[in-house]
């Protein structure tokens, strides 16, 4: 019969999916000392006490909720004696938060590869954080590098124009990267706040080296393409991952996967060949209700044993017989505690580039 609760849970996860891309997290990390608790989540704009904040964070709020994600966890910085952020003992207070896009309006250069090496640490546990920085190349597909300076700010509910710097402006790209459902990329996403920006004299060089820029189309400002920082290509970090909207995808079904193994497998079956193929079957269930709105029909999306893993494990386990065994034999081992699994999957694309030809 399998193991039911991890279908059902998975079945559920696959119909929520694109309701879920679109209510992510911001953490957004501030040095505001107007009180003195650390760590706030605030659901909507509406739920902000302004006595709360200073007005410099106030700004920053506004800009987040601006993308309308699903809430913002505010979190007070670790400062230093000169009222500067410290930036190592700060991110330990988010270690454990589930968030999707974080923003620091005071984020100074050697932040970068603090918190770079941060996102690794805790992607590798399982997390899904990314971090959208000013102005650092950081060359990796959880880290977006905004680029454009001189920006001026016009809301419909002020009459004032108000200067907003790169950094600042960071917290609004958070809020639209965590408030976009993945049936749509941030690509010429209009941010209609916008009356002045500075222009890049090369945007499509800026963007093929990694860089959100926002570009100005004549009428409106938006944002050029969603790309991510990343440059060098590799099996972790393949070509898809320069899109922020794959990066995304492949981000959540990554937590899916992780979360319901975690939850309901872990502890609560024996790891025997057919408990094994059953939770197989359940992700491979889960992708198949996927297709056509996050992962490609006509392309392999799957998950399968890893004989590979598991070949290495027997040995280093002892296991002699191990080059005479066949790949079923191996598939049907005792692996101990482990579940060696591997597989592929092909994300499907937003509409973006457009080429064509008109015979007259």
């Amino acid at each position: 019969m399998g193991l039911p609760q991890i279908t059902i849970n998975f079945y559920k996860k696959a119909q929520s999916f694109i309701r879920r891309s679109s209510r992510g997290i911001v953490c957004l990390i501030v040095n505001d000392a107007t009180k003195d608790q650390v760590i706030t989540p605030i659901k909507g704009f509406t739920d902000i006490v302004k006595g709360d904040w200073s007005e410099k964070t106030l700004k920053c709020l506004k800009m987040v909720f601006k993308g309308e994600p699903g809430g913002v966890i505010v979190v007070r910085a670790a400062a230093t004696e000169e009222n500067g952020i410290q930036t190592k003992d700060t991110l330990e207070l988010i270690r454990y938060l589930n968030f999707d896009y974080l923003c620091i309006p005071e984020y100074t250069e050697t932040d970068g590869e603090i918190i770079k090496a941060f996102l690794k640490e805790i992607r590798a546990a399982g997390k899904k954080g990314k971090a959208v920085l000013p102005n650092y190349a950081a060359d990796t597909s959880s880290i977006i590098n905004f680029t454009t300076s001189g920006i001026s700010l016009k809301w419909s509910d002020e009459t004032q124009i108000q200067e907003v710097t790169t950094k600042e402006y960071c917290s609004r790209i958070a809020g639209i990267c965590a408030g976009i459902p993945l049936t749509r990329s941030t690509t010429f996403y209009v941010t209609d706040e916008v009356v002045d920006a500075e222009q890049k004299k090369n945007p499509d060089e800026c963007i093929d080296k990694g860089e959100l820029i926002l570009y100005f189309d004549g009428e409106k400002f938006k944002i050029g393409r969603g790309v991510t920082s990343l440059q060098e290509i590799s099996d972790l970090e393949p070509e898809d991952f320069k899109k922020i909207k794959i990066r995304e995808g492949a981000d959540i079904i990554k937590h899916d996967i992780y979360e319901t193994f975690y939850e309901d497998y872990v502890g609560k079956h024996n790891n025997t060949y057919d408990n094994k193929q059953a939770f197989i079957g359940a992700v491979n269930r889960y992708f198949a209700d996927l297709l056509d709105t996050v992962l490609d029909r006509q392309e392999e999306n799957y998950v399968e044993l890893d004989v590979e893993k598991i070949r290495n494990y027997l040995k280093k386990n002892g296991r002699e017989d191990v080059d005479d065994m066949s790949d079923q034999q191996i598939r049907e081992a005792n692996t101990g505690s482990h579940l060696f699994i591997t597989g592929k999957i092909k994300f499907l694309d937003a509409t973006e580039d457009l080429d064509m030809t008109l015979a007259m």
